[in-house]
């Protein structure tokens, strides 16, 4: 049984860049992802791919609004990039690429709406034989909400979600999200040093705790 963390979409795409709405304070949640995977034998990457196939770049060549479909694609190829702070990719234990064409309200889960492609996700975490999920991403009023929560339905996890290292499109839907959550039995902790309560044994004074406990304090992350 271990422990894992997941980010969830933690992409440039979210700043507006590429997108009509924009997630606000994007970079803030960096810092607690990354203590996130203190707590963690291993973590994962969970990240909108946008569709570079051979036919879509095709398409876009003989539209004839050619030269704003290609702007589209180099829009999309900058947006899918990790934010400024994020470990690199080859960093991830896994990493899990879903199609940026899906619904935003979409779970992660799947590829499709009908629930019929698995990105793959739940059959990897039960492999894993995994016990706690500890979460954070975007965005948290539509496809992280929806993740969670059939995260919770598929599987026996205790599922902690790091309100620090998340955020969403609009204050009151994220609410509205979070309450959601904590219905379907989702844990929610308002940042990192919660973690040492809810995961650690209470008066530990192992080194493994010690050293989580400084980097929580002091590390510039």
């Amino acid at each position: 049984m271990k422990t894992i963390s997941i980010d969830f979409q933690p992409q440039r795409s979210f700043l507006g860049h590429s997108r009509r709405a924009a997630v606000a304070h994007m970079g803030e949640m960096v810092a607690e992802l990354n203590k996130n995977a203190l707590f963690a034998e291993q973590r994962i990457l969970v990240r909108s791919q946008p569709d570079f196939s051979l036919n879509h770049v095709e398409e876009q060549r003989k539209s004839p609004f050619a030269s704003a479909g290609f702007v589209d694609v180099i829009n999309a190829m900058e947006g899918s990039e990790l934010l400024q702070g994020m470990p690199s990719e080859s960093r991830y234990h896994k990493i899990f690429s879903v199609n940026c064409t899906n619904d935003a309200h979409q779970s992660l889960c799947f590829h499709d709406k009908e629930e019929l492609k698995s990105t793959g996700l739940i059959e990897w975490l039960l492999e894993q034989e995994a016990s706690t999920l500890i979460i954070g991403g975007t965005a948290t009023d539509r496809s992280l909400k929806e993740t969670v929560k059939q995260l919770r339905f598929f599987g026996n996890w205790d599922i902690v979600v790091n309100l620090a290292a998340c955020r969403g499109f609009d204050a009151e839907d994220t609410l509205c999200a979070i309450n959601e959550m904590r219905r379907v039995g989702v844990r929610t902790i308002t940042n990192s040093m919660e973690l040492l309560s809810k995961l650690m044994p209470e008066g530990s004074k192992s080194e493994e705790f010690a050293k989580i406990n400084h980097a929580l304090k002091f590390a510039r992350i």
